[in-house]
């Protein structure tokens, strides 16, 4: 039989890589074998650290210890939604602006370009090579 128990933090002892939390949960159960099961721990919970224990009016006797993560397809408390969500627009945001980046770097470089071609147009211009209806006809092409 499955019993679920809330646990209620006790104690905390911060170490300056880690930190010991100690929580007291009570559940009445019956004669028998039974799995308790305590939900909401946290996800940076260490699985290979926690340590459980058990009193009682009867002998207690734990045959073994399990922690299992369980994955939801929504989060399932509200607040953790909601950070979720905020989080997701705040990407979607950044993509965006990523996006606007590249596409401003690549004006840019079409500037420079620009630049440099007018640059080369000025010298041939100066030398005679080139005139300005020859470059009006390639500026007419390119548009």
């Amino acid at each position: 039989m499955d019993i679920s128990a809330e646990i209620v933090v006790q104690a905390v002892t911060v170490y300056p890589d880690r930190a010991r939390v100690t929580g007291v949960g009570r559940c009445d159960v019956a004669n028998g074998r039974h799995r308790l099961i305590i939900p909401h721990l946290p996800l940076t919970l260490d699985t290979n650290s926690v340590r459980v224990g058990g009193s009682g009016s009867a002998r207690v006797r734990l045959l073994g210890v399990e922690v299992t993560r369980q994955f939801f397809e929504q989060a399932p408390e509200t607040a953790v939604r909601d950070l979720e969500t905020q989080i997701e627009a705040v990407q979607d945001e950044l993509r965006a602006l990523e996006d606007q980046k590249v596409g401003w770097q690549a004006h840019g470089t079409y500037l420079d370009g620009i630049r440099q071609a007018t640059a080369e147009f000025a010298k041939g211009l100066s030398r005679g090579k080139t005139t300005v209806k020859e470059k009006k006809k390639v500026i007419a092409f390119l548009q």
